[in-house]
């Protein structure tokens, strides 16, 4: 796993400067760039260095480069989105598949994590389950929201970015605010009670979204049956599929890491 490691941290890491610099062409040249740079110190750092190791690293940027440029044009343009989730799998699903065939991680990084006897992970903690870890809160703070974008504006619960709507319509995501912060934190919540052995802690946050939720979901149907121009069955669904996806991201890095 050791290879999906350093891809999740490069692809985390890709969409963690997207977010930050913006949809521009500058800024996805960017995010390519640090998460290919990402893959290759890390390969480095870890003695991923024999050939069957740079020839699959070398491979997995493809999907990596794929996934932010398609993500890109389906957020803003409401096509392509589906190629652009395929994209992400196929990267993680080729990276497990040849997994048995990844030298062991250690390198400048396996010594140091000896060295610093970190104390959340102990001396004898795993290179690879370390990087793993690092790779998939990564993942789960920005990527992830990427993700659940695409879902909704693929089933049609929210509309493209851009262009500007001519006719000033709001989306359902206007209606619930904190979303793009909540989902983050909540996904790296989830995951930590989860490595903690946490799991009805972990179910307890799941359960209170909800809760917290439905008050203000309740509220704008109490008030009308469409709030500002979007109805309340959109926002509703907006919420649920939402959520969902997030969690669903959520729970599979946990499964990941165990």
């Amino acid at each position: 796993m050791t290879w999906l490691a350093v891809w999740l941290i490069g692809l985390g890491l890709a969409d963690l400067v997207r977010a930050g610099a913006g949809a521009s062409a500058t800024a996805l040249r960017l995010a390519m760039a640090a998460g290919a740079a990402a893959v290759g110190v890390l390969a480095v750092l870890t003695d991923l260095t024999a050939p069957v190791d740079l020839v699959c690293l070398a491979a997995s940027l493809v999907p990596l480069v794929l996934w932010v440029r398609w993500s890109a044009e389906a957020v803003t343009t409401g096509d392509g989105h589906w190629p652009a989730l395929a994209a992400l799998a196929a990267g993680a699903v080729w990276l497990i598949a040849l997994s048995g065939w990844a030298s062991p991680a250690g390198g400048p990084f396996g010594r140091w994590l000896q060295w610093a006897d970190l104390p959340v992970v102990g001396p004898e903690a795993s290179p690879t389950r370390v990087l793993l870890v690092v790779g998939l809160l990564l993942v789960n703070l920005a990527t992830a929201n990427v993700v659940v974008r695409l879902v909704l504006v693929g089933v049609g619960a929210m509309r493209p970015v851009l262009p500007p709507d001519p006719h000033g319509h709001p989306q359902p995501s206007d209606q619930l605010r904190g979303g793009r912060l909540l989902g983050p934190m909540e996904r790296v919540l989830i995951i930590g009670l989860g490595l903690a052995g946490q799991l009805t802690a972990a179910g307890l946050v799941i359960a209170a979204k909800g809760l917290i939720r439905f008050p203000e979901l309740q509220a704008k149907r109490d008030d009308s049956t469409s709030v500002d121009g979007v109805g309340i069955d959109a926002v509703t669904e907006y919420f649920l599929v939402g959520s969902f996806v997030s969690w669903l991201v959520a729970l599979v890095s946990l499964a990941v890491t165990r």
